[in-house]
């Protein structure tokens, strides 16, 4: 519904008695609000409710009205619609609207984004009293946006906004106190978590069960405070909290392991789209934990976590691409998740398109190319990688052969704990190949090898006793 008929309607109210001074507006308002935080809320009486109030110009209603249009409580979001309600309000001095005007230019939502008028509606708000206003000021300030960064001053705007009580305002007090932006405060920092967490405020809740499970400076970890912190915040729709619960019972984490609780939690959060719960889920379905294995659906929440750019379900998705686990395979889609893992650093990743390039699974085969990726992964640190790159070193595939460079990769696959390159160092041993030939070094690196488990290595003690 249009804003339109009602500022037409408005304009036939008499002037000399403003509609917006009658208690019967707002004794609408009030009945929206009640209808808007019953249980079950009702959005559309509120709506209603606040429309008949807005009629009569009631400032109050504007705002209320504006606020509908912009979360679609009760109507279908429309940023345009909540502007003209909340400028109608804010034209009146309300300072909640001057406030939301400010976010709107401030997150571009039905105006074009602009820090300067953010600005300015947050000043005119904070002028009159309007603590989020104080906070949203405190924002731009602490981050540099629109203004200079100015931490002290936006310290001094955060505790304008905490001294009324405002729940953002007492977190970021909080974390900056945490944190040491101006100087480390961690009791000013569990107290104004506290404050805000007893505020409903879900992301100090969250926050103090973080500190409680894994401590604070010399505060020792409470795993029972932290259950109980992170359940105020999953309770208040937070997904990162429920899983974090959901992380505490799959590990038994001061408490008994409970797979089907962990998997209880970490479903609701991926409902609510959480990667790293959408991560965990696909684990769960992958090994079977309180729940049947079902790759197909292990391969569903793996993608649906890489395609939030969770970092980690990358290489699972393009494992499941390259044999085919819960999907047909496909090299070429496996190679490109390869790839984007590869650029965040992930080292197995780069093993991985090393050797899709030596074998030539899903691109050409490439030998200079494989040895290429093999030596990225080796210097992130893969033993696996060490190993084939020392492979490539000592039968010359991709790079010159060079068994002193081949030794020294071995050699550090080995010290990684990788079996194969212990074999390969009791192979050089024994025959002589970039150090001396040594059949009593060869033999203990044979059972070194096959103590971690080489095939290779137990067989050759098997035929030389």
């Amino acid at each position: 519904m249009s804003l339109l008929p009602l500022i037409l309607l408005a304009a036939t109210l008499p002037a000399a008695t403003p509609a917006f001074t009658s208690p019967v507006p707002a004794d609408l308002v009030a009945r929206g609000d009640a209808a808007l935080h019953a249980t079950p809320p009702d959005p559309a009486a509120a709506l209603a409710l606040y429309r008949q109030a807005a009629a009569q110009l009631y400032t109050p209603a504007l705002t209320r009205l504006g606020w509908c249009y912009a979360h679609a409580a009760g109507v279908a979001q429309d940023y345009h619609q909540a502007f003209i309600a909340y400028r109608m309000a804010a034209d009146r001095n309300d300072p909640v609207a001057l406030n939301n005007l400010g976010l709107m230019h401030e997150n571009g939502q039905g105006v074009p984004v602009d820090l300067d008028k953010a600005r300015h509606f947050f000043v005119q708000a904070a002028l009159r009293h309007e603590p989020r206003a104080y906070t949203n000021l405190a924002y731009l300030l602490a981050h540099g946006l629109g203004t200079p960064q100015d931490a002290q001053l936006a310290h001094e705007f955060y505790a304008m906004a905490a001294d009324a009580d405002e729940p953002t305002a007492l977190y970021n007090i909080a974390r900056m106190a945490e944190i040491g932006t101006l100087s480390k405060n961690p009791t000013l920092a569990i107290d104004h978590y506290t404050r805000a967490a007893q505020l409903n405020d879900p992301f100090a809740a969250n926050r103090l069960g973080v500190i409680d499970e894994n401590g604070l400076d010399d505060a020792p970890k409470d795993i029972p405070a932290a259950l109980h912190w992170f359940r105020v915040a999953a309770d208040a729709g937070y997904p990162p909290a429920m899983n974090s619960l959901g992380y505490i019972y799959g590990t038994g984490e001061g408490v008994p392991v409970d797979y089907a609780q962990a998997f209880s939690w970490y479903k609701r959060a991926a409902d609510l789209g959480q990667p790293d719960a959408l991560f965990n889920l696909a684990l769960y379905y992958e090994n079977g934990w309180s729940v049947p294995k079902d790759e197909t659906l292990a391969f569903h929440y793996y993608r649906a976590a890489a395609e939030k750019d969770y970092h980690a379900a990358f290489t699972r998705l393009a494992d499941f691409y390259a044999d085919g686990q819960g999907v047909d395979k496909d090299p070429a889609a496996a190679l490109e998740w390869y790839k984007r893992a590869a650029k965040t650093g992930d080292a197995y990743a780069m093993f991985r398109l090393g050797y899709a390039y030596e074998t030539g699974a899903g691109i050409p085969k490439n030998l200079a190319a494989a040895a290429a990726w093999y030596r990225e992964s080796a210097d992130a640190g893969d033993a696996t990688a060490q190993w084939f790159l020392g492979t490539a070193y000592a039968q010359g595939e991709g790079v010159a052969k060079d068994d002193q460079t081949a030794l020294a990769w071995f050699q550090k696959s080995a010290a990684g704990g990788d079996p194969a390159a212990m074999t390969d160092i009791a192979r050089f041993y024994e025959q002589g190949r970039a150090l001396p030939k040594d059949l009593a070094q060869a033999r203990t690196w044979y059972q070194k090898a096959a103590a971690a488990g080489d095939h290779d290595a137990q067989q050759w003690l098997a035929q030389h006793p």
